[in-house]
């Protein structure tokens, strides 16, 4: 099992990928594009449009901790490959919609670092509206929701596990911010 993972978490256009390719250039890290797994994850534990779907697991004597383990190798194993396909000894991740999966996430990978960025609102808002057509309303509703959860989730995790970091700071300061950001990672 490679080091502890990576989850870079953000609203869209907040300035994620320009941070993802940053660490992923370190020589050992190893962040993947955006890959969504979360979305598998989550209907794996509980099987969507089914009635029965929450707890499917139990009926066949499985527990959830033993189902969380059994994800854990799997997607983890998916990642560390990626990581050591690329001669790297730690793995990460970035999609922004998985700031709604913090504590998932937290769970599956119970040493993982969440390392989630922001960025100006009215950066954010006008590029949502250029990039993805979003009216002005569901921009600021989007940014609003995504950095409530995230920084709700993220105080709700335990130690050294979560840092919040600043787009602006990042394109302005990178020096000294990337140095932080690499101490915090070990």
């Amino acid at each position: 099992m490679l080091e502890r993972p990576i989850f870079i978490v953000g609203t869209m256009r907040s300035g994620s990928t320009l941070f993802r390719l940053i660490l992923d250039a370190h020589p050992h890290i190893a962040i993947s594009e955006e890959t969504g797994f979360m979305g598998a994850l989550a209907a794996t534990k509980e099987i969507p449009h089914w009635p029965h779907g929450h707890g499917w697991f139990e009926r066949i004597g499985w527990t959830e901790a033993e189902l969380d383990e059994r994800l854990r190798d799997f997607y983890g194993g998916m990642f560390e490959r990626h990581a050591l396909a690329q001669g790297k000894l730690r793995w990460g991740e970035k999609t922004p919609f998985h700031s709604r999966h913090i504590p998932q996430m937290a769970t599956i990978f119970p040493d993982a670092v969440f390392a989630c960025i922001v960025r100006h609102p009215g950066a954010v808002v006008h590029s949502l509206q250029r990039k993805w057509q979003y009216n002005l309303h569901d921009a600021v509703t989007h940014w609003v929701a995504t950095n409530h959860e995230i920084c709700q989730r993220g105080s709700e995790l335990l130690g050294e596990r979560f840092a919040l970091l600043r787009y602006e700071d990042l394109v302005t300061s990178p020096e000294p911010l990337l140095r932080n950001v690499v101490d915090w990672l070990g």
